[in-house]
C-alpha cells in the first residue's frame, strides 16, 4: 500500500534527459549539415571529372553561344577575345 503516491523523478535523471536533448539536437544538425556537405562534394567532383577531360571532349560539354541566347555583340566579344588568347 502507498501512501505518498508516485514519487518525482530525481534531479539527476532530469539533468540527464536535457543534456540527452542538448545532444541529439547537435547531431541532428551535424548530420544536416554533413548532408548538405555531401551534396556540395559531390557536385563539384562531377564538374571536377569534366574538366579532367581533353579539350575536344570538354567543348562539347560547353554551350554554344546561340544556345544560351547571346546577342551578335556578345558573341563577336568573346570571338575576339578568343583571338587574343590563342595568339599567346
Amino acid at each position: 500500500m502507498r501512501i505518498c503516491g508516485k514519487r518525482p523523478p530525481s534531479n539527476v535523471f532530469i539533468e540527464l534527459r536535457h543534456e540527452l536533448e542538448k545532444y541529439d539536437r547537435a547531431h541532428t544538425l551535424a548530420k544536416s549539415s554533413n548532408e548538405s556537405l555531401r551534396e556540395a562534394v559531390d557536385t563539384r567532383v562531377k564538374n571536377l571529372r569534366i574538366l579532367m577531360k581533353p579539350l575536344a571532349e570538354l567543348a562539347r560539354h560547353i554551350p554554344s553561344p546561340q544556345a544560351i541566347g547571346m546577342d551578335q555583340e556578345t558573341d563577336h566579344v568573346l570571338q575576339t577575345g578568343s583571338l587574343i588568347y590563342n595568339s599567346f
